[in-house]
């Protein structure tokens, strides 16, 4: 999660997205174990926050809500790719 600063998040080396404080990445990751889908890189200074596998899987079955909200993140994150795509 990225306390304070901006990176670029890009696939292939075309940007994608700008993400900032209160964002994070890298969840797919750590849902499935395959690897990364994107490439994140800072733009500024960066304060972030990381978890290892085994902790967010743990914070994941002790607070559901939590995957509940990935989830629909995921999906919007889907959809913007493919709405991109079918331009």
């Amino acid at each position: 999660m990225i306390l304070d600063g901006e990176v670029d998040v890009s696939v292939d080396g075309k940007s994608h997205a700008k993400l900032g404080a209160g964002s994070y990445f890298g969840e797919m990751s750590l849902l499935d174990g395959g690897p990364r889908s994107a490439t994140v890189t800072a733009v500024t200074e960066l304060k972030t926050v990381s978890l290892t596998s085994w902790d967010f899987t743990a914070l994941i079955d002790q607070y559901p809500e939590i995957a509940r909200k990935l989830l629909v993140e995921l999906c919007g994150r889907l959809r913007a790719v493919e709405r991109s795509v079918s331009q």
